[in-house]
């Protein structure tokens, strides 16, 4: 009768890991370039990036417990005003500034923090979001 309680044990405690890896995976959208970029989009409630950026580097981090998402990205000035307009997260977010560049603190969907900085001058934007 042990012997079977313990194989009960620890078939639970696995089926339980694994589920809960299963469940932090889904949480956070997948793990492709695309799906990440959908996932900073929804976290950060901002409006689909501008179509005439260059210079995309998407990285993610974390491990089945956490996930961080980087986005960096430049665009115009010009195309910027009509993206941070569109963005429900920086339309509502804490303000900063920090030399030439804007820091958004914004108030997250789904995530733990999300920080948008846009430089003005080179139109350059950093997005940080995390959840754990």
């Amino acid at each position: 009768m042990k012997l079977c309680t313990g194989r009960v044990v620890r078939f639970v405690s696995g089926l339980m890991v694994v589920i809960t890896c299963l469940s932090a995976l889904a949480a956070c959208g997948g793990s492709g370039g695309g799906d990440a970029q959908q996932t900073v989009m929804t976290w950060c409630r901002l409006a689909e990036f501008p179509a005439n950026r260059t210079d995309e580097k998407i990285e993610v981090n974390g491990s089945a417990m956490t996930r961080e998402f980087v986005v960096t990205f430049q665009a115009k000035p010009a195309d910027l005003a009509p993206w941070i307009a569109a963005s429900p997260g920086l339309k509502e977010a804490a303000l900063a500034t920090d030399g030439d560049a804007t820091v958004y603190t914004v108030r997250p969907k789904d995530a733990a923090a999300c920080v948008v900085r846009i430089t003005g001058v080179t139109g350059v934007v950093h997005i940080k979001t995390y959840w754990s």
